[in-house]
């Protein structure tokens, strides 16, 4: 992995980060994201359940549907009438 030297006032402002933040630029592009130390510890315990091989295979397997696609189908009301329920809705029962 490439490193990037940060000045001190630099690494003292992410030093104070105990979450992910993510890094743009004055444009506001994104250039990366942050991870602090203490919690890039909790992701390197993680195993992945997939082979280097299933995770190629499923990127290369045909169809899917897009974001857009996916948010406009949760947006559309799943009936017509007034108490009708939004599939974005979400009801919590105990």
């Amino acid at each position: 992995m490439s490193k990037i030297i940060l000045d001190s006032a630099t690494s003292g402002t992410f030093r104070q980060l105990n979450e992910q933040v993510e890094l743009i630029d004055e444009s506001g592009l994104p250039l990366g994201t942050f991870i602090p130390v203490e919690k890039k510890r909790l992701y390197q315990t993680l195993e992945i359940p997939f082979s280097t091989e299933e995770l190629k295979r499923f990127a290369s397997e045909p169809g899917g549907r897009s974001l857009a696609d996916i948010l406009a189908d949760l947006e559309t009301p799943t009936c017509t009438t007034q108490s009708c329920v939004t599939r974005l809705d979400v009801r919590l029962t105990d």
